[in-house]
C-alpha cells in the first residue's frame, strides 16, 4: 500500500502543483516509471497477500540501466541524480507549504514500516564483522562499534525535524534504485527512480549523503563532493522558487 500510494497519489499531486504554478505539461517531473494499476489481493476484500501486483512500465526495454554497484556512478551520472533528488525533495516541501491538508495524509504513509522481525543486533554484528575483516576500514572498527552498539530501529529511522526543510525522502536512494538512459552520443537524456517501499518523512540530507557515499565513484566523491552538494542546494532552491 505504501509503494502504491507513491505512484498513484503523491507524485501525481506533485505534478498537479507544478502545473498550477505555471510549468508546462512537458516540463513536469516525470521521475517514476509509468504506473498502470495495482491490486493487493485477488480476493475482493482481501488484505495484502502473495497475489499483490504493481503493474508499471518496463524501463529496461526503454533503454534504462543501473550502474555497477561495486564502483558507483561517474560525475555526469552523479550530477543528474543529485539534481533529480533535489527536485523530488523540493516538490515535497512545496506541497507541504501550499497543500498542508493533503500533505498531512502523505505523511501518514511516510512513516517507518513496523516490522517486529528486524533484529538490529544480528544486522550490526554482520556489518561490524565485515569492517573488522577489511584492511582498508578495519582501523575504524572501534569507532563504528561504539556508534552501532545498542541502536534500535527507532534510533535508525527517527529524525529531529528541522522545518520547513523536512520532506518526503526516498530513504533507499543508491545505485540500484536510480536508472538512466542515454542517447546515441552517450549523453544522458533520461532518469527514473524506483523502489519506494520505505520512503519516509525526514531530513533530505539522509538521501543526499547516502547517495554520495554509497553510489558515486570514490575519486569523484573525493574531488567533487562539495560541488555536488552545491548543485543539490542550487537545484532545491530553484525548484522552490518556481
Amino acid at each position: 500500500m505504501k509503494e502504491i500510494f507513491m505512484y498513484d497519489t503523491i507524485l501525481p499531486a506533485y505534478n498537479k502543483l507544478e502545473l498550477e504554478c505555471g510549468l508546462k505539461k512537458n516540463e513536469i517531473f516525470e521521475i517514476l516509471p509509468k504506473f498502470y494499476g495495482s491490486r493487493l489481493s485477488l480476493k475482493p476484500d482481501g488484505d495484502f497477500d502473495d497475489d499483490a501486483v504493481i503493474f508499471m512500465e518496463n524501463l529496461k526495454v526503454k533503454g534504462y540501466y543501473t550502474g555497477d554497484r561495486s564502483l558507483g556512478y561517474d560525475l555526469e551520472h552523479a550530477e543528474e541524480a543529485v539534481k533529480a533528488l533535489a527536485r523530488f525533495h523540493a516538490l515535497g516541501m512545496a506541497t507541504k507549504q501550499k497543500r498542508p491538508g493533503i500533505f498531512e495524509v502523505f505523511k501518514m504513509y511516510a512513516k517507518p514500516l513496523q516490522n517486529a522481525e528486524i533484529n538490529t543486533d544480528n544486522m550490526f554484528v554482520i556489518v561490524l564483522d565485515q569492517i573488522k575483516k577489511d584492511p582498508e576500514i578495519s582501523p575504524y572498527f572501534e569507532r563504528c562499534e561504539k556508534i552501532l552498539t545498542g541502536l534500535t530501529p527507532e534510533d535508525i529511522w527517527s529524525d529531529s525535524f528541522q522545518e520547513p526543510w523536512t520532506t518526503i525522502i526516498h530513504s533507499d536512494f543508491w545505485v540500484n534504485n536510480v536508472m538512466f538512459r542515454h542517447d546515441e552520443k552517450g549523453k544522458i537524456n533520461g532518469i527514473k527512480f524506483v523502489d519506494f517501499q520505505i520512503y519516509l518523512y525526514g531530513s533530505p540530507i539522509r538521501d543526499l549523503i547516502f547517495f554520495l557515499y554509497s553510489s558515486v565513484k570514490n575519486d569523484t566523491t573525493e574531488e567533487q563532493v562539495e560541488d555536488l552538494m552545491d548543485l543539490y542546494y542550487e537545484t532545491l532552491i530553484n525548484t522552490l522558487n518556481k
